[in-house]
């Protein structure tokens, strides 16, 4: 019997946290996704509901309002998004891990922004207010 692929960025810890999401997105989430299909747009409390889990933004350093993890947990909640609630995976990947973070490696020092490279937290877009 073969064993099944884990990729070497899977640790103990992040096998936790997956575990906490995917039942939280089966109770919370998955039950509104018809919803969602047939509006045609994901509601804004599904969204405060990823930021108070700590899903969105989960690699922003601590002191800008994020979890401060590795870029793995940003991939694992896109994937299991994907598996389990798909009307919110591409939305996640462009907030999080495209948008949220280019503007954290773009922006400029001098120029005021909500960007990590300021010192202002991007607390607001990492809880989706």
């Amino acid at each position: 019997m073969t064993t099944p692929y884990r990729s070497p960025w899977m640790t103990e810890e992040l096998d936790t946290f997956r575990d906490q999401f995917r039942r939280f997105l089966a109770k919370e989430l998955a039950p509104r996704a018809e919803k969602w299909r047939q509006d045609k747009i994901v509601d804004r409390v599904a969204w405060r509901a990823l930021g108070d889990i700590g899903a969105l933004l989960p690699s922003v350093p601590e002191a800008y309002g994020g979890q401060g993890t590795s870029f793995a947990y940003d991939a694992a909640v896109i994937e299991d998004l994907e598996n389990v609630v798909s009307e919110l995976a591409t939305g996640y990947s462009v907030h999080s891990t495209i948008a949220a973070l280019t503007s954290c490696a773009t922006a400029p020092k001098n120029r005021s922004s909500a960007g990590c490279q300021s010192s202002r937290p991007v607390s607001g877009s990492v809880r989706s207010r």
